[in-house]
């Protein structure tokens, strides 16, 4: 687009922009792993030719409408947190920023629900709520720069999704705008189809989110996690769905593959010595879950794990005997979360465990707060990190787990643990990193890496995603997931955004060809 030209019609719109290089840098790319990969390799990918600011639905519903009418692409954004790229901009196309639509428009004690615009920070809400004494039990570790919106857009899970659900199940009202400028109001009180299902998780390719209402509940006195300590993943497994199955509502139940484990408890500086690599990480200051370690001598420590792979796959499972790591958190009185932790040692009675240990869970969940967002210095000291995490029922879950570990494994360190548990399955959430080469090697790894798991994900009867939604690194492994529906969320598309100018090639969606801003004007 012509920069003078898309200027001067922005200006005529009134809503606040700007085209200068510094703002579509910084607001035109979102944490996607394959965007800092370029960054680090100096090679920064093209960006939108503008960023707006709307301050209102009239000033956005406006945009639309004239966007529609000349076929310009539109990318919905937040605080910028996706890690799949889709918030991230292509070219000829005008990132719109919510960030200015930050309001709390009511809080309703009385019905336990606060309403607010999409853009307000999850940190900037949750600091409202807590001042009055509750919360929407939805924790997401990017709280402190997500939205509201972002998180509806995704499908987003909290770490304490297995009490509260996911952030749809917290949603009672929304407004929308479609691609086409024409507003919505939906409601799960006032009629018998939610029609706000069609919107959740489309991830900005039908319109905007533009305020949400939300349910919101007490805070509990106290978060209780404690450690239990298991011979295997299988009884891991086994003791996760006997907790989710008897309607035992944990905030918290995450339980670690052998790295992780290792790293986990090493995380709450706890004394375990389990064998030289154990040392090995516990030597790296501040070690902390794979995605956050920071150190200059991580790749070192890559580039030895690579050259002993096999070695240590083999042998982990030995030296970690009976210290597969389980977490399980419950927030009430002393009291009744006392009675909750016994009952999950009750029906677990049958499977070998060591007792439950409350200080290396509190170890955990203090260190915990201190894990999120700090990808930048891992790739600043020559480390790409990403995550996969899929959703598996309970019979699929050790196969998916195992197979997609082996094909990481021959590729990249590899980690794993298993979280957001329901009462038939729970998320795998993987994560890897590698030795950053040149860009053209990096990048081609990185795409093998995901169409390799994405394929036997799909294969095995896994789910590509559980809540980091599909944004553009797995847009064409959706299409293929979900073939026979996908036609459904084209004709959904047509109907919100007639003009197909909605965040373009994300979620898999054919990429708008636009004309040159000279023809339009």
């Amino acid at each position: 687009m012509d920069k003078k030209h898309l200027s001067d019609q922005l200006q005529k719109l009134e809503i606040p922009f700007s085209t200068s290089l510094t703002d579509l840098i910084c607001e035109g790319h979102d944490l996607w792993t394959q965007n800092s990969i370029e960054f680090t390799t100096g090679r920064p990918p093209h960006g939108p030719d503008a960023v707006v600011w709307p301050e209102n639905e009239e000033q956005l519903s406006k945009l639309c409408s004239w966007a529609s009418k000349y076929h310009i692409g539109l990318v919905p954004s937040g605080g910028l947190s996706s890690v799949t790229g889709s918030a991230t901009a292509p070219s000829k196309t005008i990132q719109v920023s919510m960030v200015s639509m930050n309001r709390i428009i009511d809080f309703d004690s009385e019905n336990m629900t606060v309403t607010c615009e999409a853009g307000i920070s999850g940190n900037k809400l949750m600091s409202h709520l807590k001042k009055h004494g509750f919360t929407i039990g939805h924790i997401p570790s990017s709280i402190n720069i997500s939205t509201p919106g972002g998180w509806l857009s995704t499908g987003s899970a909290g770490v304490y999704s297995s009490r509260y659900g996911k952030i749809q199940d917290m949603c009672l009202e929304m407004n929308f705008i479609g691609g086409c400028g024409k507003k919505y109001h939906f409601s799960k009180n006032s009629q018998e189809t939610n029609y706000m299902s069609l919107i959740i998780g489309s991830e900005g390719t039908m319109g905007f989110i533009t305020s949400v209402k939300l349910r919101i509940i007490p805070l509990k006195s106290t978060m209780s996690v404690r450690a239990i300590y298991l011979n295997s993943l299988e009884d891991g497994f086994e003791l996760m769905k006997r907790i989710m199955q008897t309607d035992t509502f944990p905030s918290i139940l995450r339980l670690y593959d052998p790295i992780s484990s290792i790293i986990a408890m090493n995380s709450g500086n706890c004394d375990l010595d389990n064998g030289y690599l154990s040392r090995i990480l516990h030597s790296i200051k501040g070690v902390t879950p794979l995605s956050q370690l920071s150190h200059k001598s991580l790749p070192g420590l890559l580039k030895f794990y690579n050259s002993m792979s096999g070695i240590i796959n083999k042998k982990f499972p030995y030296i970690i005997k009976q210290n597969y790591l389980l977490l399980a958190g419950f927030e009430g009185s002393d009291e009744d979360n006392a009675i909750s932790h016994a009952y999950v040692e009750s029906i677990g009675k049958d499977i070998n465990f060591k007792k439950s240990s409350y200080s290396q869970g509190k170890k955990w969940f203090e260190a915990y707060a201190n894990y999120s967002f700090k990808r930048a210095s891992v790739f600043k000291n020559g480390i790409f990190v990403d995550t996969i995490e899929i959703n598996s029922t309970w019979s699929k879950i050790d196969k998916i787990y195992n197979n997609i570990n082996n094909i990481l494994s021959r590729k990249a360190f590899v980690t794993a643990h298993f979280s957001h548990a329901w009462k038939d399955g729970c998320c795998i959430y993987f994560t890897f990193a590698q030795v950053i080469s040149d860009y053209d090697q990096t990048i081609r790894l990185f795409r093998e890496i995901w169409k390799e798991a994405a394929d036997e994900i799909i294969r095995l009867g896994g789910t590509i995603t559980h809540h980091h939604g599909i944004g553009r690194v797995k847009g064409n492994f959706f299409k293929k997931d979900t073939s026979d529906s996908f036609w459904l969320s084209n004709s959904v598309k047509r109907i919100f955004d007639p003009e197909n100018i909605m965040n373009p090639g994300n979620m898999g969606f054919t990429s708008q060809l636009f004309k040159s801003i000279e023809d339009n004007f």
